[in-house]
């Protein structure tokens, strides 16, 4: 009855593993805690898109923000939650997650990853100052969003039309092709929805939209 909650196949790789996680542990008696299950995750996100790679997973898994480090054991921090709204904008493009991944280099200029990391001290900053000016210039991705970009047709035409309309940042969400726009105003949020669909349509692509929040709260049963 609420389609928002069924997820596409062949979308969501975190997703869709941290959801069959969550609904196998529900059979265990007692079931495990979620500090041990983030690790299992890792599994299924190598099925699904060949790499044990656990950003998504955690944040899947735990909600909010989070920072992993370590793989064994996994290590995750969780990090406070800025007041803001997320457009979601899924064009209706099939994307291998594999494929994504394969299409990234495996080395990179070493001023882009001094870049890189800058920025992502620069997000952390600003996430614990709940600064949006400073969020929104750290939100530039130099090292894998203009390989990922090339797989999602009308990519820029989107992000552009939702800085213009206002957005603190734009990007895709994963490896795509679903991308996410940021705001600190819902109106600027309705308004960012609308001119991303219409890129994208203009592209003729169509499209599934969403306005969310980021919940503190992370996986878990609902029904």
């Amino acid at each position: 009855s609420r389609p928002w909650l069924r997820l596409p196949l062949r979308r969501g790789s975190a997703a869709s593993s941290v959801a069959a996680l969550i609904a196998l542990n529900a059979f265990l008696e007692p079931p495990l805690e979620y500090a041990f299950l983030a690790e299992f995750a890792l599994f299924g996100q190598v099925v699904a898109s060949g790499s044990a790679h656990a950003d998504n997973v955690a944040a899947a898994l735990h909600g909010g923000f989070t920072l992993t480090w370590k793989s064994t054991p996994l290590h995750v921090l969780s990090l406070p939650i800025p007041p803001i709204h997320v457009v979601l904008v899924q064009p209706d493009i099939e994307l291998d997650p594999v494929i994504a991944r394969n299409n990234i280099p495996s080395q990179f200029n070493i001023r882009d990853v001094v870049d890189q990391t800058s920025h992502l001290a620069l997000l952390i900053s600003a996430i614990h100052q709940q600064d949006m000016n400073l969020l929104s210039e750290s939100l530039i991705d130099v090292l894998i969003e203009p390989h990922r970009a090339k797989n999602v047709p009308g990519f820029h035409e989107a992000k552009d039309s939702a800085m213009e309309s206002g957005a603190i940042g734009c990007s895709l969400a994963g490896h795509g092709p679903t991308m996410f726009a940021l705001t600190d105003d819902p109106s600027v949020a309705k308004r960012v929805e609308i001119s991303m669909n219409q890129a994208f349509e203009d592209e003729g692509i169509h499209t599934h939209s969403w306005i969310t929040r980021i919940s503190k709260q992370g996986a878990a049963l609902v029904g």
